[in-house]
């Protein structure tokens, strides 16, 4: 609830991300890779655009009543421009947009290694939490039932020790019950 209101009171979402480039190595590899391939892809366009008005040009250099080569070279100037400049645009756009799913992707995989960490280091009362438009919201929610799987059959495993601690007489079976459970509460 603390996080929720501080939350509310900066004015951002509660799982508001700060960091852009959360993993830049994997980000920018994507994005290249998105990128690369428009690049590739884009020159088909002006390519073909040139193909076409050279075809024009040789017609109307045939024909006497046809068009002008000089107007048909000039047009053919500004459509090329006009599409490189399109194309490099669609490519900027398309690069940032990469950028932005990658780390919609990266966000994710962050926390949740993040998380497995702090599991390891046996703290298992950290869930993890997603902003609403993240990928992988289903792989937090099995994490998170996985969490509160382990959580219960610690306690359960506590509970069974502390049992057979009021049970046992044994001094040597109580020092080795207590050490199990100290092992077991500590993070």
């Amino acid at each position: 609830m603390a996080q929720t209101q501080t939350a509310t009171e900066t004015g951002k979402a509660p799982y508001q991300r700060k960091i852009i480039l959360i993993n830049p190595k994997f980000q920018l590899r994507i994005a290249f890779y998105v990128g690369s391939w428009l690049i590739a892809l884009s020159f088909i366009y002006p390519l073909v655009v040139y193909s076409l008005f050279d075809y024009f040009v040789q017609y109307a250099q045939m024909d006497p009543m046809g068009p002008s080569v000089k107007s048909l070279l000039e047009t053919r100037q500004s459509v090329l421009t006009l599409m490189v400049a399109t194309q490099a645009a669609f490519v900027a756009l398309s690069f940032s947009i990469s950028l932005f799913l990658a780390h919609r992707i990266a966000g994710p995989v962050y926390r949740t290694r993040k998380h497995l960490k702090m599991v390891t280091a046996g703290d298992l009362t950290q869930e993890i939490h997603l902003r609403k438009y993240d990928h992988f919201l289903d792989l937090a929610d099995d994490f998170n039932g996985m969490l509160r799987s382990l959580r219960l059959r610690h306690d359960n495993c506590a509970g069974h020790i502390d049992q057979a601690m009021a049970l046992t007489t044994d001094p040597k079976v109580k020092e080795q019950l207590q050490a199990a459970l100290s092992s077991l509460r500590s993070k």
